[in-house]
């Protein structure tokens, strides 16, 4: 079985890539994860600046942008059914044509977050006002 890190997952960097509304929502900082265009491989942000490259989010920086700060408090059950009334992950998959065995938790709160701050879904190649 080939096993693909979250943070080179194809999929995934075209999600990040193509979210460009959290581009100016939270600013890339030294130390983040990026994807760079032009040699096609993940690294980690030097600095505050880097060209033609892509940030790629981790969990807790995606978490942080729709509130949620101590991961404790989240229960496993309630990112299954959805929080606060919100979507869970079943619903987050099939908005957004997401099969759950293949969603990373990075994905998962990508999808979350662009639905919640922008009404996006993931239609396999864009994300779209749903």
């Amino acid at each position: 079985m080939n096993i693909v890190k979250w943070y080179e997952d194809p999929v995934y960097i075209k999600q990040c890539e193509k979210a460009e509304e959290l581009y100016l929502f939270r600013e890339s900082r030294a130390g983040d994860f990026i994807y760079n265009l032009d040699t096609n491989q993940v690294g980690v942000l030097p600095s505050d600046f880097a060209i033609n490259s892509v940030p790629v989010w981790r969990q807790d920086q995606l978490q942080g942008m729709v509130g949620i700060t101590k991961v404790e408090d989240i229960e496993l059950q309630e990112i299954a059914e959805g929080l606060d009334g919100k979507p869970g992950w079943l619903q987050i998959a099939s908005y957004s044509q997401n099969e759950t065995d293949k969603m990373t938790l990075e994905q998962f709160w990508l999808c979350y977050v662009m639905k919640d701050k922008f009404n996006k879904v993931w239609n396999g190649s864009e994300w779209v006002k749903e």
